[in-house]
């Protein structure tokens, strides 16, 4: 009797045994670092977090020194790579600035560094004090849930804003039953621009246009370093739709900001960034006079205690957020084109005094370049 039942055990055995061997193998490359190089191949639009994981499987490759720029959409729409690499040569500039507001959004970011296993030169965290907030983090849309399962994604999935935990617990759910998963977005976008490209020199009728492959809108598609192309500050209409949306998500409410579990976040962030490099930088972004005056105040003394506290432990501090008038910036936060090249050279020469320890030609050009 227990004969006939050893030959479906024994199988069943080694079907059981054949999905562990693939799911690991499976785990194994897409929770490697080097999954990072997967992204370097093409920059696709909305899906930030393959952007910075573009810049760290750079980083990975990179003979020269490396300073690794991370933050929100201020600090992407700031900083010229090749600008400052003509300052410092010596020294390889990556913006892996990618969008959102929120703190939530830095502990995203820090999930991918941590993974990508680098250990640059340099660390540049751009913020402002009115960040010290919970908004969407946007895991799944951006991309950062392709890094993410049960195992280290749960925490950050329930600071995720209601409305989209559940799709990006979905994703991370998935990732870990079936690790493969973590690889299919990039993979099937590239697959399609592949065919894209290929029925379009091929094709002996009228090429279909590219949206015929996409999922959605602007899914494919080469996306530039830089969002905005404005070539003065919004107004009119446009700021007051930029000043309503900030009113509807609730950011002129000074109960929101600056609670412990935001303080606890940054913290976080940063000792576990103060680990992988021996100079962490954080500055301290330009803003308008709308964001110092209206938002800043909000959160202000708490960033300006924890800030303090980190500077004590070896972090250099600048705070940049006056640097630049108005006329400079597009909104609140976001740099125009046209000073992105000044700003990026001025804060290459920050980050090489901070470098080389000469603490008072950074404080000199700290307070020329604010002046």
């Amino acid at each position: 009797m227990l004969g006939s039942y050893q030959s479906p055990i024994k199988a069943l055995a080694h079907l059981v045994a054949l999905f562990a061997m693939i799911w690991g193998i499976g785990y194994g490359i897409s929770a490697s670092r080097w999954s990072a190089q997967l992204y370097r191949v093409w920059r696709f639009p909305t899906t930030e977090a393959h952007h910075l994981a573009a810049k760290l499987g750079q980083a990975q490759l990179a003979i020269e020194d490396v300073c690794l720029l991370v933050g929100p959409s201020t600090v992407r729409e700031a900083f010229d790579e090749d600008v400052m690499h003509e300052v410092v040569p010596d020294l390889r500039f990556l913006n892996g600035g990618t969008t959102g507001g929120g703190i939530y959004v830095f502990e995203a970011m820090n999930h991918l560094i941590q993974q990508a296993s680098i250990r640059p030169k340099c660390i540049v965290v751009g913020l402002n004090a009115r960040m010290l907030i919970a908004r969407d983090i946007r895991l799944n849309a951006a991309g950062y849930t392709d890094f993410l399962d049960l195992t280290n994604g749960r925490a950050l999935v329930a600071k995720e804003q209601p409305a989209l935990r559940s799709e990006a617990h979905e994703q991370i759910v998935a990732n870990t039953l079936w690790p493969y998963h973590r690889l299919s977005r990039q993979l099937g976008k590239l697959a399609r621009t592949a065919l894209f490209v290929a029925q379009d020199k091929l094709s002996w009728h009228g090429p279909l246009p590219v949206s015929a492959f996409c999922y959605g809108p602007r899914e494919l598609g080469r996306s530039n370093m830089y969002r905005y192309d404005d070539t003065e500050p919004i107004s009119g209409k446009q700021w007051e739709r930029f000043v309503r949306i900030y009113e509807e998500e609730g950011l002129f409410d000074p109960k929101r900001y600056a609670h412990p579990e935001h303080l606890d976040s940054l913290r976080m962030v940063l000792d576990q960034l103060m680990k992988i490099t021996p100079h962490l930088i954080v500055i301290q972004m330009p803003e308008n006079s709308f964001g110092r005056d209206q938002l800043a105040p909000l959160a202000s003394d708490a960033m300006a205690t924890l800030l303090a506290n980190y500077q004590k432990r070896g972090v250099h501090i600048l705070d940049l957020s006056s640097a630049l008038p108005d006329s400079a910036m597009r909104d609140v936060g976001h740099i125009l084109a046209s000073a992105r090249p000044d700003f990026s050279r001025a804060v290459a020469r920050f980050v090489t005094d901070c470098i080389n320890g000469n603490e008072g030609a950074w404080h000199e050009r700290t307070a020329s370049y604010t002046e």
